[in-house]
């Protein structure tokens, strides 16, 4: 499943390459227009033949023809030198390039002596922009008033494939998790669920691995909400803790009570409680007590094996109860019993 989960994220990553790709091309030539648009305004404006207090808007026509439509004054009418200090200018200019941005106030001067361009062009790559990533975005402002590399903490939703362990079928999920905009358009990560930071029922310690999940002795964690490999702590609390090859170990409690500590990890790996461990017991020895538990009773030692679940026969017996149709007295060359006798072995089963 994380392979799958892999393969869709590792898909729509490079769909957003590909997206930011052709959005910053578009860019750098909005960029170079304006770079264009700056020199030949202030050139134009350095050899003006005018007086100085005479020169219009409507005489630096690059500019002139942004004059917005909605303005009350005339551009002939307005100084090119216009300016005051603290105040909003109440000129408004439309940007030329046909991306839709709204109008935007600027004074005359800053337009013409600065060669200031819109203002929504240097913020032209939106996340609206990125439709793959759009698609995702789950949060309150809309796509296009954000910018690709914004800092903001903002909702997703990752659509994918997740099979069901107890069935093998596999079902469409939903991943909901919140991510950095700019660390998923420009740095390229992925739905965090799919990746593991993030746990929810699809890929929680208690969904797969559930009889591990039971033995989880504290009361505080949630094993819907554990993930099935964390092992190391994270570097921040690496630093904090001044150690380094910390462990994130849990408690765990078995059916038979002992308790333990170990990482998720490890008991995911198999690592279980180390008093019930049947480490010591060979594959001759298993396979020997079973066939003899399938002929006959084995008589279980006065203290039972802690380590062994409930119905399994004892590794550790050394008797077992002979029928009285195969025993045979000492002396006696054929003899049949009333009851079963009970013989010891020779070494330990």
């Amino acid at each position: 499943m994380r392979s799958v989960w892999d393969d869709f994220n590792g898909a729509r990553r490079e769909l957003i390459k590909k997206e930011l790709a052709a959005a910053r091309a578009r860019r750098a030539e909005v960029t170079a227009y304006w770079n264009r648009h700056r020199a030949t305004v202030k050139d134009r404006w350095g050899s003006r033949t005018s007086g100085r207090g005479e020169t219009t808007v409507a005489d630096i026509s690059e500019v002139a023809a942004q004059w917005h439509r909605d303005n009350v004054i005339l551009s002939v009418n307005v100084s090119a030198m216009e300016q005051k200090s603290g105040e909003v200018s109440p000129y408004l200019w439309q940007c030329p390039l046909g991306f839709g941005h709204e109008p935007w106030p600027a004074w005359p001067k800053d337009r013409i002596q600065k060669g200031a361009g819109c203002p929504e062009c240097r913020r032209l790559i939106r996340l609206a922009d990125l439709p793959t990533l759009a698609a995702q975005y789950r949060g309150q402002t809309l796509a296009s008033d954000i910018t690709h590399a914004s800092h903001e903490r903002v909702p997703w939703i990752c659509r994918t494939w997740a099979v069901d362990p107890s069935t093998g079928v596999w079902h469409p999920v939903e991943h909901r998790f919140e991510a950095v905009v700019k660390e998923r358009a420009i740095q390229g990560d992925g739905c965090r669920v799919c990746a593991g930071y993030v746990i929810d029922d699809t890929n929680s310690l208690f969904t797969w691995f559930p009889e591990i999940a039971d033995e989880l002795d504290a009361p505080g964690l949630d094993p819907r909400r554990l993930p099935t490999s964390q092992h190391n702590i994270s570097r921040k609390h690496v630093a904090e803790a001044d150690s380094v090859g910390t462990y994130v170990t849990l408690p765990w409690r078995c059916r038979h009570g002992h308790g333990w500590e170990a990482t998720v990890l490890n008991r995911v790996q198999g690592t279980g409680c180390g008093k019930c461990s049947t480490s010591g017991i060979s594959k001759k020895q298993v396979r020997l007590v079973a066939e003899l538990a399938g002929l006959i009773d084995l008589v279980p030692p006065e203290s039972p094996d802690p380590r062994l679940p409930t119905g399994v026969p004892d590794f550790a017996s050394h008797r077992l109860t002979v029928p009285p149709s195969t025993s045979r007295p000492t002396g006696a060359t054929r003899t049949s019993r009333s009851t079963p006798s009970s013989i010891c072995l020779t070494g330990s089963v």
